[in-house]
């Protein structure tokens, strides 16, 4: 018979599989805005990309799916035991390798004159800070040396903040967490002169990690929308994502801008049914492949801008629809060709790190 508790764990599990949906739905979303930047910057229409720079608003998604993922894998009332040093181990084996491999691989890309993409002018010092996760920027603005990279500075940020809190319940968590970033926000503007660590600190987009924080709660306590309700919900976030998409937005509004349709988003997708089928599993599989779309995907915008409006002539709306669908495609493949070896020896070795150094 199942009891309260169990059916709490249940109803807690169904439709956890959109959070996956929408990470593929959001690495593509990125990929697109890059598809359509890369070729406007290369073709001096940039006005024109500015026009849809709300397909940016990718990242903020994956930030409140961040903050939910991460109370979700450590929430011990579901029975999901972690320390802090087993929790920073895992980040790690997830997050840094493939990171890495692309830094470096963009490093001989920047260093044999292929200009495939921007990336951080390459020296000793911009490489030991992008490998550390340490926020720095060019004269030109562009930093870290993959660019995509700057949304892991924030995201290796929350993880040890988070592991400092994850012994707490999830209110608890949440409240610290929450001083923390608040205090973080205040910090970067009493110091706008400090450098880039400080530029980083005065962007609201730290608060979609709370966000997401506040949502995996209220979905644990039962709350949820009617589907009618949740497709209101979500045509009202893309209203907002519309709307607040013509240019960019300062730092510090980012939140309101485009971190509260991302919540509404992720909110609303939470009491949507499974979506069945092949159509299912292949938005599953863009949401396992996430990671490796979203780190490799300028790698493929350069080359089929190379190939595609150089050597075969072709219009540049065919060159944005050819580099987004390669992105996803070729994503997809390094996911099953590189990412997930790499994190299985990485998942590997960390497990036997902690068992040989407890």
């Amino acid at each position: 018979m199942a009891t309260g508790f169990t059916r709490m764990i249940d109803k807690y599990h169904e439709n956890i599989q959109w959070i996956q949906i929408l990470r593929g739905l959001a690495a593509a979303s990125v990929a697109l805005h890059h598809s359509i930047y890369y070729a406007a910057a290369r073709d001096n229409v940039v006005n024109f990309a500015d026009g849809l720079n709300v397909f940016a608003a990718g990242v903020d998604i994956f930030f409140v799916i961040s903050g939910f993922v991460m109370m979700l894998v450590s929430d011990h009332r579901a029975g999901r035991e972690i320390t802090a040093r087993q929790f920073v181990a895992n980040r790690v084996a997830r997050i840094v390798p493939l990171y890495w491999m692309y830094t470096w691989a963009v490093t001989v890309v920047a260093i044999s004159g292929l200009n495939l993409m921007r990336s951080a002018l390459v020296s000793t010092e911009s490489v030991v800070l992008t490998l550390l996760f340490i926020p720095f920027r060019e004269s030109d603005g562009v930093a870290p040396i993959l660019t995509v990279g700057w949304t892991l500075n924030y995201e290796i940020w929350f993880y040890l903040a988070f592991a400092l809190v994850i012994h707490l319940g999830l209110w608890r968590r949440l409240a610290v967490m929450a001083v923390i970033f608040s205090s973080l926000f205040v910090i970067g503007h009493s110091y706008s002169n400090g450098g880039e660590v400080f530029l980083y600190l005065q962007s609201s987009i730290t608060f979609e990690f709370l966000a997401g924080m506040a949502l995996y709660v209220l979905h644990r306590r039962g709350f949820r929308c009617s589907i009618l309700h949740s497709l209101m919900l979500i045509g009202a976030a893309a209203a907002l994502f519309a709307w607040s998409g013509q240019g960019n937005h300062a730092p510090a509004v980012r939140f309101l801008m485009w971190g509260i349709p991302a919540v509404a988003v992720v909110f609303a997708s939470l009491s949507l049914p499974d979506v069945k089928g092949s159509a299912g599993r292949l938005l599953v599989l863009l949401g396992d492949a996430s990671y490796s779309i979203y780190l490799s995907h300028l790698f493929t915008i350069g080359a089929v801008y190379a190939v595609a409006r150089h050597l075969l002539e072709f219009g540049l709306g065919a060159v944005v629809a050819i580099s987004f669908v390669a992105s996803l495609v070729l994503g997809v493949v390094a996911y099953y060709v590189v990412e997930r070896p790499l994190l299985r020896a990485s998942r590997l070795g960390i497990r036997r790190w902690l068992r040989h150094s407890a």
